[in-house]
């Protein structure tokens, strides 16, 4: 989404359901946890430096809370790249073969992602035009956050072709996996980055952010809807899976 950089978590949605088998090679070593590395892989989320000039104040305190919590999950990622280093390549700089129509749907969810942060710090830090006064949504926000953000991150453990585009990866030997998260649904990597999005103006305090988020939910939708078409396409041993696991999203529901 939003957040630049190779080395995030909660960038966009995993693509493809699948693991490469143990003998692939990283193509990249992992990123060495460093205090200067650390520190570049949080800044590089270049739209959070907007949210307290947005806000217009530096007491806007959901602000701080979104900062906090992208230092804390920023850490877990160095962990688990050095876990999988090859997640580092393919997630910084995929691969070839990425379908077109993907990109530009990845560059619109990254503006809507980005324009959400905008919305939220400018309606909940400055001009308070919605507002969201109610502390149980608040609080939901904030349990959503981090249960979208550890979705991601099992799905991550569990997926060592968690992409950021939409490819078949025959350069890195692709096969299905059906282990973890994917034992419930097809695509449990879009659920927490739904979650994570979701979440965000809810702990930002903004009901007009979360409309721009919830259009960036609906893509991700989409996205995956002709994401498991093209799986279902190219990818062998997917037609199989997807008789066995039924649903993409929501169990019982689609």
């Amino acid at each position: 989404h939003f957040f630049a950089g190779s080395f995030v978590v909660p960038n966009l949605p995993p693509t493809m359901s699948t693991k490469s088998p143990s003998q692939v090679p990283p193509r990249n070593p992992a990123p060495e946890f460093t205090l200067k590395a650390y520190v570049e892989a949080v800044l590089s989320r270049r739209v959070l430096l907007l949210i307290f000039p947005l806000a217009g104040r530096l007491s806007y305190i959901p602000g701080w809370w979104i900062w906090f919590y992208v230092m804390v999950w920023t850490a877990l990622a160095f962990t688990v790249f050095q876990l999988d280093p090859s997640l580092v390549a393919e997630r910084g700089r995929p691969g070839p073969n990425a379908k077109p129509w993907d990109r530009r749907l990845y560059r619109l969810i990254m503006w809507l992602y980005a324009g959400a942060i905008v919305v939220s710090s400018l309606d909940a830090g400055r001009f308070r035009w919605a507002e969201i006064h109610s502390l149980p949504v608040v609080l939901a926000g904030h349990v959503m956050y981090h249960v979208g953000s550890g979705l991601v991150t099992w799905c991550m453990l569990t997926n060592n072709f968690f992409s950021t585009l939409v490819r078949i990866q025959t350069d890195r030997g692709h096969r299905v996996v059906t282990s973890g998260p994917y034992r419930v649904v097809r695509h449990p990597g879009y659920v927490g980055f739904i979650i994570l999005g979701l979440s965000r103006p809810l702990v930002m305090r903004s009901y007009l952010g979360f409309v721009v988020e919830a259009i960036a939910a609906a893509l991700l939708v989409l996205r995956t809807a002709w994401e498991d078409q093209t799986l279902q396409a190219e990818l062998s041993g997917y037609k199989e899976f997807a008789r066995t696991v039924r649903y993409r999203l929501v169990p019982g529901l689609w």
